[in-house]
């Protein structure tokens, strides 16, 4: 899917309770390497590149090193030991009440991932949202309970395939830029012209069941 480098909604709960989003965007212009913003309970979770603005560099079919290339940010700030190999980082809960942990961001290594390369993962026990991040693709895998009750790039996650390019106004839209134009989100200081890149062999963003 192409995408420019303001964000795109490439998941969300179709609630008026906006309980979660995933956004995706490119790191830079006429860049393979992307950026990730996931929104969940009033927080926020970035994987973006450790030098702002700038994308790593990017060979085609080549794996992204996001464990010496990106930090991960939580609220706007850096989580300093995200990205350290198997060691899960815990989001507290919002008030000592709240006995459970609101979300884990971890790096998993390639032996348990089946990835060339580390991958970022994300899980939120609150909204069984979990996301995995390689530095150039994003899969999205909500809990069963929201399948029909998404909307983005990703589709409804009803398992139809007629409706993956459905927009929430019922039109349906076959051409690519278009449809990603759909789900952009036009924000200032960003440059909403989308790039035509081609996918690399493997690259994908996907919505997984599980």
């Amino acid at each position: 899917m192409p995408l420019s480098q303001c964000y795109h909604v490439m998941v969300k709960d179709a609630t008026d309770d906006n309980l979660f989003a995933v956004l995706v965007a490119n790191a830079a212009k006429n860049s393979l390497a992307k950026k990730v913003l996931i929104m969940f309970e009033g927080h926020k979770i970035e994987f973006v590149p450790k030098t702002e603005g700038a994308a790593p560099a990017v060979q085609p079919n080549q794996p992204i090193d996001v464990k010496s290339l990106y930090v991960v940010k939580y609220n706007g700030q850096v989580l300093a030991d995200a990205l350290t190999p198997e060691k899960r980082t815990t989001i507290p809960p919002n008030t000592p009440q709240d006995k459970q942990e609101l979300a884990d961001v971890m790096l998993i290594k390639p032996e348990t991932s089946g990835n060339k390369n580390e991958i970022i993962g994300f899980y939120s026990r609150v909204t069984g949202l979990k996301v995995l991040f390689d530095g150039s693709s994003v899969t999205v895998m909500p809990s069963p309970l929201w399948k029909s009750n998404v909307v983005g790039l990703c589709g409804k996650y009803d398992g139809q395939t007629w409706d993956e390019k459905l927009l929430p106004n019922k039109t349906l839209v076959a051409e690519p830029i278009a449809f990603s134009r759909a789900f952009q989100l036009n924000t200032k200081g960003c440059d909403a012209e989308i790039d035509r890149i081609p996918l690399q062999k493997g690259q994908k963003k996907t919505l997984r069941q599980q």
